[in-house]
């Protein structure tokens, strides 16, 4: 499976999972206050889990290379800065 097939199921799922929200909120009524806050938690469990998906692959390429990747290491280190700034930002724009 190539990089091109990845991308394509990647966003094929992420397509329909997105309509899927979309589809059972329509069916019930809910408030905007209560779908804000599903998105929020959403947001932040998904961030958590590809941070630590990152992470992951940071010791798998240590343990099979024996050596750390650098570029795997920075979007390590920028996974692990970006919620909190925009967490910072966001309060402070309130």
């Amino acid at each position: 499976m190539g990089f091109n097939e990845i991308i394509t199921i990647s966003i094929f799922f992420m397509m329909f999972f997105s309509v899927m929200a979309r589809e059972d909120k329509k069916e019930e009524d809910q408030s905007d206050e209560l779908d804000q806050k599903v998105l929020e938690k959403s947001s932040k469990i998904s961030y958590f889990i590809l941070l630590f998906a990152i992470l992951l692959a940071v010791f798998a390429d240590q343990l099979v290379n024996g050596t750390i990747n650098i570029f795997l290491l920075a979007v390590l280190s920028l996974g692990m800065v970006i919620f909190p700034v925009v967490e910072y930002l966001v309060a402070k724009k309130r």
